[in-house]
Formats: structure tokens, sequence, C-alpha cells
């Protein structure tokens, strides 16, 4: 006779009633929290967009506010006063010349000159340096660093005009060679110096960036390479150049 063992299967638990209370509030309770999990992602989303859109913003005022927004514009008037036409100016293809001369030339009388009056010596220094760039002006504050080119306190000794007498452009660079001589005279009369001198300066041009600039250096040249020195000649029975 043969008996079989039976192993008695397990049965799952009964499925609780769809209408139960407790299915229906654990229900509920995902619910409300699958619903804060996608306003949450929802609220991530929008902020990264605000985020990236105040990027764009600022590198477009950053834009904005680094570039030139100057517009030259040239009015023609009549007698009257009246204005008959008018419009933006329009770049020059090629600076002339002798507008390159006459910036040097100034530039030149402003930087070496030294007057008595501290005002009118202060304002020559400020036109000199809005014609340099920030290579140059460090050469500027370099030399006048030194007490003995201070034109403040050589202006307590004496007074120094400058004469130029040539300047003229370097054929395939942007370098020009400048001539000019300085005079010195002190306090108790006479003139006690009479110096040649000459430099190569190379020469860049930009549009200005603000009125201020526009005024005080309207062509936009830049001096970006200064070298001057003074030509040593002998002196004749007086001490000083004919």
């Amino acid at each position: 006779m043969n008996l079989a063992l039976r192993v008695p299967r397990k049965t799952k638990p009964a499925a609780a009633a769809p209408d139960s209370p407790y299915l229906a509030a654990r229900s509920r309770f995902e619910g409300l929290f699958r619903d804060l999990a996608k306003e949450k992602h929802a609220w991530k989303i929008a902020a990264l967009a605000e985020l990236a859109i105040l990027v764009v913003l600022i590198g477009a005022y950053v834009q904005l506010a680094s570039s030139a927004r100057i517009v030259p514009y040239v009015v023609e008037v009549d007698r009257a006063g009246q204005a008959v036409a008018f419009g933006p100016a329009e770049p020059l293809k090629k600076t002339d010349q002798r507008v390159i001369v006459r910036d040097l030339t100034l530039f030149i009388r402003n930087v070496r000159s030294v007057s008595t009056d501290v005002a009118a010596q202060l304002r020559m220094v400020q036109d000199a340096y809005a014609y340099v760039d920030r290579s140059a002006a460090g050469f500027l504050n370099d030399y006048f660093a030194d007490p003995r080119n201070d034109p403040r306190l050589l202006g307590q000794q004496l007074t120094r005009d400058v004469e130029v007498t040539g300047v003229l452009p370097i054929p395939n660079s942007d370098s020009w060679k400048l001539q000019w001589l300085e005079r010195e005279r002190s306090h108790t009369g006479g003139v006690t110096q009479t110096t040649p001198w000459e430099a190569y300066m190379t020469v860049t041009f930009a549009s200005p960036e603000d009125p201020e600039r526009m005024k005080a250096n309207p062509l936009g040249l830049y001096i970006s390479g200064i070298n001057w020195t003074a030509i040593h000649v002998p002196e004749n029975k007086e001490g000083a150049m004919p």
C-alpha cells in the first residue's frame, strides 16, 4: 500500500476588497506625493529656464556696455544757421597724413613742454595722455615718476618750449619719426639750454568709446610705442646751441 506524502500548498492571502478604506487612503497618499514630486520637477525646469534666460540677458547687457554706442553725425547749415542736410558720418577709408602730423605735433608739445602755470601744465599732460594706449601710458608714468622729469618740479625752476621741426612716416610700417627742439629758460632770464630731440612712435587707430574720449581724441589715433632721445651736439661758446 503506497502512501503519498501530501504537502499543503501555500495559498496567497486573499486580496483586500477594492473598496477597503486602507487601500483607498494609501492610494490617496501616494497620489498626493506623486503630484508634489511632479510639481517639484516642473519648478526645477522653470528655474533652470529662467537662469538660462538671465545668463543670456546679462551677456547681452555686457556686450552692449562694452561696445561703442556713439554715432557721429555731420550737419550742414546755411548762412542763417538752418540745417539743410545731415546724416551719420562715414568712417574715412584712409586717414590723411596731415591729420596724423598735427596730432603727433600736439602730443609732443603737450608732453614735453614745461609751464609755470600749474593748471595749464596739468591740462597739457591730460591732453597728452588722451593720445596713448595702455603700454605707452606705462612709459609716460615711468618717465614722470622720475623727479628730474616731473613738470611740476621743473616749473619751479624753468620753462621749456618745444618746436617741432619734422614729422615723417617710416615706409612700410606704422611708425613715425619726430624731431624737435627744446628751449629751456630759467626764471632768472635768458636761454639756458637748447637741445634737439628725436623720437620714434608707433601709431594705431581705434574708435572712441565714450563722449569724453571723443572730445579729447576725435580721430581715435593712439600711440602704442614711444622711444625718444636727446641728440647731443657740440655746444657753442655761450654753452647753448645757436
